[in-house]
């Protein structure tokens, strides 16, 4: 499985990092999301921390190609703009606290998932 990291140069970079390496996933750093990123690998992190202008949008439009997994690694509890993506099998919203066990977890069974879809 290969796992990509939208860099936002801080802390959670690290941490995500962190959580991959311990279980055995590989994370590559990238600066911005191109075609051939996401052609390239199965599930691509974002944070809170990016600075994308209109983050939903963009990963909305990420997820809606069916080609890759989106994961949104949140701070806080209201998910009110990505309404849209809420219901969809290639979006998934973690909250920060809990990402040391969940994000694993959910990486390797949504890949399962995905692909017998």
């Amino acid at each position: 499985m290969r796992v990509a990291i939208m860099k936002t140069n801080g802390y959670i970079d690290q941490k995500i990092e962190r959580v991959l390496m311990n279980n055995g996933i590989n994370g590559d750093s990238i600066q911005k999301v191109t075609r051939q990123t996401i052609n390239s690998y199965d599930a691509i992190i974002f944070s809170h921390k990016n600075n994308i202008p209109n983050v939903a949008k963009v990963l909305e439009q990420i997820a809606l190609e069916k080609k890759v997994l989106v994961v949104y690694i949140n701070n806080i509890l209201s998910i009110g703009h990505f309404y849209n993506l809420l219901q969809d099998e290639f979006f998934i919203i973690i909250n920060e606290s809990t990402m040391d066990f969940e994000l694993p977890s959910v990486l390797h069974n949504s890949m399962k998932f995905i692909k017998k879809i």
